[in-house]
């Protein structure tokens, strides 16, 4: 079966859940900090600037905070209804009372173009809840066998918090769909330089990597099944997330109204 295994690392030695816990605080508080900005770009990078400006013709140019408000309200009830779901994408038995939050809030705003403008905040409000539901934050903490190694494995890591293990720890990345480069195996890099068979070195590291996970794993197709999970998501908590959904909110109201 096919596997890849990627945003994860290994401490190199046993570790106390007090130490790790310590360790996952830290990444949740970054996580808080940045989760935005990148939900935000994600938004951005997604959209054409056209689709988003005129998703904004209801809105002055410094109409920021109103946006950002009205973002939130019409996101954060969603989010919290559906945060059962498996998938990201937003539930199409959403979109008429979406719309119909959207219509109400925006009643007597006049706009050249209204429906169109009308469609593109829905596209745009759709967006937010799928880049902020489809992360679900978290670290899984898994041990070999013999109990000398931990290993992390991040899920929906923002770039942030993704350097900040990156700090910390070796990458322990893998995948047994293609070979794997010198890159993935950064202790390997003196005798790599010296070796006259690189290849057969990297294939050699490939395997037994695939090994110590498959040890780690334990017979489980799912993380969460054969790891302790530290939970970096906080959807219950309305005002966190809610500022959160506001914080990005202001961020792609400032690029749609060319303020960056």
């Amino acid at each position: 079966m096919s596997m890849t295994i990627f945003d994860a690392w290994h401490i190199g030695k046993p570790q106390s859940i007090y130490d790790l816990t310590i360790m996952a605080r830290c990444v949740q508080g970054i996580q808080e900090e940045t989760r935005a900005a990148d939900i935000a770009e994600d938004v951005v990078s997604s959209a054409l600037l056209p689709w988003l400006r005129s998703a904004l013709e209801f809105f002055g140019d410094d109409a920021a905070d109103e946006f950002a408000i009205l973002v939130g309200g019409a996101v954060y009830p969603v989010l919290l209804r559906n945060s059962w779901r498996a998938t990201w994408l937003f539930p199409s038995e959403e979109r008429k009372g979406l719309e119909e939050f959207l219509t109400k809030h925006l009643e007597g705003k006049d706009v050249p173009n209204r429906k169109e403008s009308m469609e593109n905040l829905q596209a745009v409000c759709e967006a937010v809840y799928e880049f902020s539901a489809q992360s679900n934050p978290s670290l899984c903490f898994l041990s070999d066998s013999a109990g000398k190694d931990v290993y992390i494995r991040g899920f929906g890591l923002t770039k942030k918090a993704t350097q900040y293990l990156d700090s910390l720890y070796e990458r322990f990345e893998y995948t047994n769909a293609c070979e794997m480069d010198e890159r993935d195996f950064p202790a390997l890099k003196k005798q790599l330089a010296a070796s006259s068979d690189k290849a057969a070195l990297l294939s050699k590291a490939q395997e037994e990597r695939g090994a110590l996970w498959d040890d780690a794993l334990n017979g489980c197709t799912r993380f969460k099944d054969a790891a302790l999970t530290f939970d970096l998501d906080d959807t219950g908590n309305k005002a966190k997330k809610v500022a959160e959904l506001r914080k990005a909110a202001k961020i792609i109201f400032e690029e749609g109204k060319g303020e960056k």
